[in-house]
């Protein structure tokens, strides 16, 4: 049975290839097919590897499987692929039309006029919200002692949902110019939070374990990050 660092390498492996192959459907629609089969390609020889890493320990000599070792068991490659499943599942076509976007002029019960930093109400567009009191502590103990697909099950009542999380920011990066990603960390708990490039004034100047509060929809719910997107900047 797998464990220890071992284990970690068969996690890593099956990691990057989830994460190739989620980049590779987002691209599904591009006119570069060389770059769709070389995504799913690496994926296919990652997922491979995981699946048969004891086996390919045995037959690698002791320098290859240290290096491999050294980059399995580093944080920044664990958060490098979170990185790109984030910019990945943000790519992927959404199911929301424009049609399904209501604007909204007032507020009521259960729905926010949304108003967020450096966008005034004339432009801004509104839809329905649910707001749900849950921090990123209660999202990520739903998972806790229990499988991944009994994890997704009782996540999936919380999805479309919105949050608001104060934390302190870990790192901001850009993906392929359209998105940008603010990992923040709350009480020791990761969450992403992917904005538009739009609010690439309002979020340039904050620096690396600054405070903010922003609120997003939640998107997904796995062991480690809670990963939230439409993301507006509070303070």
């Amino acid at each position: 049975m797998l464990a220890g660092d071992d284990l970690s390498i068969v996690l890593f492996f099956i990691g990057t290839g989830v994460s190739f192959g989620c980049a590779g459907m987002s691209a599904a629609g591009w006119k570069h097919p060389a770059l769709i089969s070389g995504l799913f390609g690496i994926a296919a020889i990652c997922m491979a590897l995981g699946m048969a890493w004891n086996a390919v320990k045995e037959a690698s000599p002791p320098a290859i499987t240290g290096a491999i070792h050294q980059i399995a068991t580093n944080p920044v490659s664990w958060f490098a692929i979170l990185v790109l499943t984030a910019a990945a599942s943000i790519m992927l076509p959404k199911r929301k039309t424009d049609q399904q976007m209501i604007p909204q002029l007032e507020k009521s019960e259960g729905i926010e006029q949304a108003n967020p930093v450096g966008v005034k109400p004339a432009v801004a567009v509104a839809a329905q919200r649910i707001f749900i009191d849950a921090s990123p502590e209660f999202l990520l103990n739903l998972y806790k002692d229990k499988t991944s697909l009994q994890g997704d099950a009782l996540a999936a009542n919380y999805l479309g949902k919105w949050i608001s999380v104060t934390g302190e920011v870990a790192d901001i990066s850009e993906i392929m110019g359209h998105y940008i990603i603010v990992i923040l960390f709350v009480n020791r708990k990761m969450v992403s939070a992917t904005f538009l490039t739009e609010f690439r004034d309002h979020i340039s100047h904050i620096t690396q374990g600054a405070k903010i509060t922003v609120r997003g929809e939640l998107h997904a719910i796995d062991t480690i990050s809670v990963k939230i997107r439409q993301c507006e900047l509070v303070s």
